[in-house]
C-alpha cells in the first residue's frame, strides 16, 4: 500500500516534468521554424531588390534564387555570399544573366585563392567592363591573374582589390582581353619589387600609366630625347600591339636602361620612378611571368580549387553551406503559411494601433485590465492546485487534502468575485474589437500551428486528465468532503 501510495504521489510530478520537457521542445522547434522562415524571407527580399534593379520578372527572380543555392554548393560559398556578389554586379550595371554566368568562376576563384568574393566580383566586373572579357573567357582571365599572383609577393587577392582602378587605365590605352590581363598581372608583380606594400605598388603603376600620354611627359620626351611618345603608343594601338610594352621599351631606350639622371629628366614624379625603375631592371622577368600566366589559363583555377576543397576546413565549411541551403529550402516551404498568417496579423495589429491612437483613455483601462488578468491568473493557478489536490485526495487518505483543495477553490472564487467588476468593465469595452479581428487571426494561424507545432502533447494531457476523473467515485468522495468540512 505504501509503495502504491508513493507511486501515485510521483505521478503528478512525472506528468509535470513531461509537460515541461514537451514545452521546451515545442519552444525550440518553434524558434527553429521562425528562424528558418525569417532567414528565407530576408534572402528572398534581397533577391527581389536585385530583381528590381535589373528589371527582372518574378519568375526570373525565383529562378535566380534557386541558382544561387546551386552555385554556392558548386563553389563552396554560402548562398548569401553568392547573392552579395550578384547584387554588386547588377548594381554596377552588368546584365543579370551575364552576372549569373560569371558567378561560378567568381566563386571558385575566391575559394581557390582565399580571396573575398566581393573583391573577386569587382575584379570580374573590371575584366568584363574595361577589358571586354566575356563570360566564356572569364575563367581564363582569372587563371592568368591567379598564376601571376604565384610568381612573387603580389598575391591574387591583392590584385583583385586593385584591379578596378587599373582597369580604367588599361581601357584608356585601348587594351583589352587576356593580353591586357597578363600584362597587368606581370607588371604588378614586378612593381611590387619597388614598393613596401601591394597597394603602394599598384598606386605606382597607376601613376605611370596616367603619365604615359600626359602633356608634361610628351613634352619632355620630345624636348629632351627627340621622341614622339604619342606616336609610339598610338601606332602600337593601330597595329594591334601592346601599347604598354611599346611605351616601356621607349622609356628603356630613352633612359639607356634606367640611368638615374635621364630617368629624372623624363619623369619627375617619384612614384612613377618607383614603378619604372624595377620594370627596367626586371624586364625579362616581366616577360617570363606574362608568358607563364598566359599559358596557365583557367586550368590553374580548377586545380587550386580541387586541392583546397580537400582540406578539412573547407570540408567543414561545405557542411555548413549544405545545412544553410537546407534551411533556406525549408524556409521556402514555410513561406505560403507565413504569408497567410501575416495577411491576418498585420491588418489586426494595424487596427489595434489605430484604436489605441484614437482612444488615449484606453491606456488606463489597459492597466486595470492587466491587473484584473493577473488576478484571474492567480485564481486559475489556485484552481489548478486545488484540482490536482482533489485528484490525488480522491484516491488516497487522509481526507485533509480534500479540505485543502476545497479551500483553494473557494479562495479562487473569492478572488474572481472581488475583481469581477473591473474584469467585466474592461472586457465589455475591448471585446468587440478583439472578437472581430481575433477570429480572423485565429483562422489564419490555425493552419500554421496545426501543421508546424507538436500539439499532440496537449491532447494526451487532457486525455490523461479525463481518465483520472472517470475513475473517481464522486458519491463517496462527496460524502467524505462534507464530513471533513463539518
Amino acid at each position: 500500500m505504501e509503495k502504491r501510495r508513493e507511486l501515485k504521489m510521483e505521478q503528478p510530478g512525472e506528468a509535470k516534468g513531461q509537460l515541461v520537457r514537451s514545452g521546451v521542445q515545442t519552444t525550440a522547434v518553434a524558434a527553429g521554424v521562425f528562424a528558418a522562415a525569417n532567414n528565407t524571407a530576408n534572402f528572398n527580399r534581397e533577391n527581389k531588390m536585385i530583381g528590381l534593379t535589373a528589371d527582372m520578372k518574378p519568375a526570373e527572380v525565383q529562378a535566380m534564387g534557386q541558382a544561387m543555392l546551386v552555385t554556392g554548393a558548386a563553389t563552396n560559398q554560402f548562398a548569401s555570399d553568392i547573392q552579395a556578389a550578384q547584387g554588386f554586379l547588377v548594381a554596377a550595371g552588368q546584365d543579370y544573366k551575364e552576372a549569373q554566368a560569371n558567378l561560378l568562376t567568381i566563386g571558385r576563384t575566391a575559394t581557390a585563392t582565399g580571396s573575398d568574393i566581393l573583391d573577386v566580383s569587382k575584379a570580374s566586373f573590371t575584366l568584363s567592363d574595361a577589358l571586354k572579357i566575356d563570360p566564356s573567357q572569364m575563367k581564363t582571365a582569372m587563371g592568368i591573374l591567379v598564376q601571376a599572383g604565384k610568381e612573387g609577393n603580389f598575391e591574387f587577392k591583392d590584385m583583385a582589390k586593385n584591379l578596378p582602378v587599373l582597369g580604367a587605365q588599361f581601357q584608356a590605352l585601348k587594351m583589352g582581353g587576356n593580353e591586357a590581363a597578363a600584362t597587368m598581372g606581370a607588371a604588378l608583380q614586378i612593381a611590387r619589387k619597388g614598393a613596401s606594400t601591394s597597394d603602394e605598388a599598384a598606386n605606382n603603376m597607376n601613376n605611370f600609366m596616367a603619365k604615359i600620354l600626359s602633356p608634361e611627359t610628351l613634352k619632355k620626351a620630345q624636348k629632351n630625347f627627340g621622341v614622339d611618345m604619342y606616336k609610339i603608343v598610338t601606332s602600337a594601338q593601330k597595329k594591334g600591339q601592346n601599347p604598354f610594352e611599346a611605351a616601356m621599351k621607349s622609356v628603356i631606350k630613352m633612359t639607356k636602361n634606367g640611368d638615374q639622371k635621364l630617368l629624372g629628366e623624363l619623369f619627375g614624379d617619384m612614384q612613377v620612378q618607383n614603378f619604372v625603375r624595377p620594370m627596367i631592371q626586371n624586364w625579362e622577368e616581366y616577360r617570363r611571368i606574362k608568358e607563364t600566366s598566359l599559358g596557365a589559363g583557367g586550368a590553374v583555377v580548377d586545380r587550386d580549387f580541387a586541392n583546397i576543397t580537400k582540406d578539412n576546413a573547407e570540408r567543414l565549411k561545405q557542411l555548413r553551406i549544405q545545412a544553410s541551403n537546407a534551411a533556406l529550402s525549408f524556409g521556402q516551404a514555410l513561406q505560403p503559411a507565413l504569408n497567410a498568417a501575416l495577411g491576418v496579423l498585420v491588418p489586426l495589429l494595424t487596427k489595434v494601433s489605430e484604436f489605441v491612437a484614437n482612444n488615449p483613455n484606453l491606456v488606463s483601462q489597459i492597466v486595470l485590465t492587466a491587473g484584473a488578468l493577473l488576478t484571474m491568473r492567480t485564481a486559475v493557478i489556485a484552481c489548478r492546485v486545488a484540482m490536482l489536490a482533489l485528484s490525488v485526495a480522491t484516491k488516497m487518505t487522509p481526507f485533509g487534502w480534500i479540505q485543502l483543495a476545497v479551500s483553494a477553490l473557494v479562495a479562487a472564487g473569492v478572488l474572481l468575485y472581488q475583481n469581477w467588476d473591473k474584469i467585466k468593465a474592461c472586457a465589455v469595452k475591448v471585446w468587440p474589437t478583439i472578437r472581430e479581428y481575433g477570429v480572423k487571426a485565429l483562422e489564419g494561424l490555425k493552419f500554421v500551428f496545426m501543421n508546424f507545432t507538436p500539439v499532440g502533447w496537449l491532447v494526451q494531457a487532457f486525455k490523461a486528465g479525463a481518465d483520472i476523473l472517470n475513475t473517481i467515485n464522486w458519491r463517496d468522495s462527496g460524502a467524505k468532503i462534507i464530513e471533513t468540512l463539518i
